[in-house]
């Protein structure tokens, strides 16, 4: 788990380096698909999926699977999309509101407004955001607006991620869903 944290963390910053050296866009995404097949084979093939995948509905691994895809190469993609033309702390900033995208999908799907100390929060962390976003030079604001919403679509496909893993790893666990 921290390795994963680690990797993800470091993500945008090798990406930026991977660009400043001249790789294209299609290329540096390509890379970050090459570079983790084999650590999902190796969880396949170390980690048994075990015996709850083996019951798990055909509708628990295409959930699994939708997941993955769109968390994975969707948002993975427009991350590194955005990286083209914003820098890496802005891209961390909005892409860690992932959080706050989980607390708003949860509370449309269960028709429950957040408490007022959260909302408090929510609105606070947006409003940081955007200070951040427009904050900057004006000739790169065009370039943060576009990069960042790239990101938030990103953070939108994490936070989609999240509640689709919180129902679907009681069903067929954690190993089945990462590898699926």
């Amino acid at each position: 788990m921290a390795l994963a944290a680690v990797a993800l963390a470091a993500k945008g910053v090798i990406a930026k380096l991977l660009y400043a050296r001249g790789l294209s866009f299609d290329l540096v995404g390509g890379l970050r698909g090459v570079l983790a097949v084999p650590f999902y084979w190796a969880i396949a093939v170390l980690r048994s999926p075990g015996r709850a995948a083996h019951h798990a509905t055909w509708q628990a691994r295409i959930w699994a699977g939708v997941a993955g895809v769109v968390c994975y190469y969707g948002g993975g993609l427009l991350n590194l999309a955005a990286l083209r033309t914003i820098d890496v702390s802005l891209e961390r900033l909005v892409l860690f509101t992932y959080p706050t995208v989980v607390v708003i999908l949860s509370a449309v799907m269960r028709r429950t407004a957040p408490s007022g100390s959260t909302l408090i929060a929510l609105l606070g962390t947006y409003l940081g955001v955007m200070l951040a976003v427009l904050g900057g030079s004006t000739e790169r604001i065009q370039d943060n607006v576009s990069g960042a919403a790239l990101v938030f679509v990103s953070a939108l496909t994490m936070g989609f991620y999240v509640l689709v893993a919180e129902r679907m790893l009681r069903i067929i666990g954690s190993t089945a869903f990462t590898v699926w």
